[in-house]
């Protein structure tokens, strides 16, 4: 119905960014369908093999994907679809997915091998930050406006981005942390956190850039995370609160009535 362009033009005339705040609802349409396949994949392959198999097509069909999406954005065909759709494309989002799965498999081959990653995990994850970090500086210097860069870029990224999250988590002292009651409370904000971050960031750094700021220490990126985080975190609290927590507890009470019917 509407193409990015004209969602910023009439977001400029408003002066709020509508087409932020439709980001994470695309989203939804087109990417979590994935999580919601995903156990039927698993049960679809009888062995583990055929898991490892289907990981590795995901794999290439995430790279295919990613490389036509950049085809499309560098070619200015982006007016006529969602810019964020390269950014949002199931596939372009599943290389920590595929990392994780083969990481499983691999310990289920080799459980010993992973002693190091329980003792140095966050350090290995560090490392590896950095190292990834010092490549992709590299190679943009020598390939600064290559398409196939910006591919690599989002492929090494991501596969990076799950490595280092699965090593720092198989250090057990993370592992104890997100093991703590007080930890998993957090998650009941996740949602609305994510529902709501990108419209509250977009309209942060709309308003910072209509009131030009001297000379200051702090980034416009800076003082949008100090600024959009609180507020981002204070709106999925007042959800949590208001209106996911009443629903929580109405399901509770449905569960029970259906198990114990009086």
């Amino acid at each position: 119905p509407f193409t990015l362009g004209e969602l910023n033009a009439y977001s400029n005339y408003i002066g709020i960014p509508i087409a932020a705040a439709l980001v994470p609802y695309w989203t939804l349409c087109m990417e979590e369908h994935f999580y919601t396949v995903w156990p039927f994949v698993v049960k679809k392959a009888k062995s583990i093999s055929a898991l490892v198999a289907i990981l590795c097509a995901l794999e290439i069909a995430t790279i295919v994907a990613r490389c036509a999406l950049n085809f499309v954005t560098q070619n200015f065909l982006w007016l006529d679809v969602p810019f964020q759709l390269y950014y949002m494309n199931t596939f372009c989002h599943l290389d920590p997915l595929v990392i994780g799965g083969l990481l499983a498999f691999a310990y289920h081959k080799h459980p010993a091998a992973f002693e190091l990653s329980n003792r140095f995990g966050l350090a290995l994850s560090a490392v590896l930050g950095v190292f990834i970090t010092y490549l992709m500086t590299q190679l943009y210097h020598h390939f600064p406006t290559s398409d196939a860069m910006m591919v690599a870029d989002m492929t090494i990224n991501s596969i990076a981005a799950g490595l280092s999250f699965y090593l720092a988590m198989a250090w057990r002292p993370v592992r104890n942390l997100f093991a703590l009651k007080t930890a998993g409370v957090l998650g009941r904000y996740c949602f609305a956190f994510y529902l709501v971050h990108n419209f509250v960031f977009a309209l942060v750094e709309q308003q910072l850039y209509r009131f030009p700021l001297p000379d200051i220490q702090y980034s416009y990126f800076t003082l949008k995370c100090l600024i959009g985080f609180p507020v981002t975190f204070a709106i999925s609290l007042l959800s949590w609160k208001y209106i996911e927590s009443p629903f929580h507890r109405l399901k509770k009470n449905f569960e029970r009535k259906a198990v114990n019917p009086a």
